[in-house]
């Protein structure tokens, strides 16, 4: 949109952000390339970084969360082909028509890879199988409810150290 463009060139700065953009967009005013500080007075060590980067760092998830694939987790490949097919329809014989369809195809395949690829945060013992695994022992299920209260215990630490 034109005012937004014209906020980030600098040209405008009093016509007011369309409304889509002013609930997480704001701008400061001076050049765009103007390198911008943030004074931080009363950050502990760490979190700074904690706060730019990865927010639950402070509790060390890495022992709690791991992320995983599609065939990691058990999943089945998505198939990079449409489940459909269109091209012998009518509508479909005309040089945009088949322009259309072959976008579509792309973006479909782009998605599926994308998908097979991407590994998804998800807990350490809190996974469909290690589930009904851990669950058939009484030692499995405590075991899951230590994890469970771990977990509870450093959320509700951090929580207590951003509230002060």
């Amino acid at each position: 949109p034109a005012p937004l463009l014209a906020r980030v060139h600098g040209a405008d700065s009093a016509t007011p952000l369309p409304l889509p953009y002013r609930r997480w967009l704001w701008l400061s005013d001076g050049a765009p390339s103007a390198p911008r500080r943030l004074r931080l007075a009363s950050c502990a060590e760490g979190e700074a970084d904690a706060l730019a980067g990865t927010p639950l760092r402070p509790i060390d998830l890495s022992r709690l969360v791991v992320e995983r694939t599609r065939s990691q987790r058990g999943l089945p490949p998505l198939e990079a082909r449409l489940p459909f097919a269109l091209s012998s329809h009518p509508a479909a014989q005309s040089d945009l028509a088949a322009a259309m369809i072959r976008r579509l195809e792309e973006d479909f395949l782009f998605h599926t890879h994308h998908q097979n690829e991407l590994a998804l945060p998800e807990l350490v013992g809190f996974t469909d199988a290690e589930l009904r695994a851990q669950a058939t022992t009484p030692s499995g299920c405590r075991a899951l409810q230590d994890a469970a209260a771990s977990l509870v215990e450093r959320l509700q630490a951090l929580l207590q150290r951003d509230n002060e």
